[in-house]
């Protein structure tokens, strides 16, 4: 008989939040750079270590070239400190962006109706 792992109770597992975010820029930027610089400069400000302490994940999926915004899970520890990189970016392909935090959410689907409305 095979023992299985039993499931972590809620109150200590680690709790997740969406990030919504938006490319201010004055050309449409394709989704590789614009995650290709948000993943390097969340690296060069939480660390290997911060980044999977955090939890970070860039959902691609979520990605809307056209409205040039996204989701990005963290966890809810560190969601301020995720503010403070994505501030940090002003260059993507040698031109001048502001990436923008528009809400976050405890739930994806909250998260994604905020991107509807953009």
């Amino acid at each position: 008989m095979a023992k299985t792992m039993k499931r972590l109770l809620p109150c200590l597992r680690e709790k997740k939040r969406y990030l919504v975010f938006k490319v201010l820029s004055n050309t449409k930027m394709p989704i590789i750079d614009v995650l290709r610089e948000i993943k390097n400069e969340i690296v060069s400000y939480f660390g290997q270590k911060g980044l999977a302490d955090a939890g970070v994940q860039i959902l691609k999926e979520t990605y809307d070239i056209e409205k040039q915004s996204g989701i990005i899970r963290v966890g809810n520890k560190y969601v301020n400190q995720l503010k403070t990189a994505l501030m940090l970016i002003t260059m993507i392909n040698e031109k001048p962006v502001l990436i923008k935090s528009i809400t976050v959410s405890g739930i994806i689907d909250k998260a994604k109706k905020q991107m509807i409305n953009l």
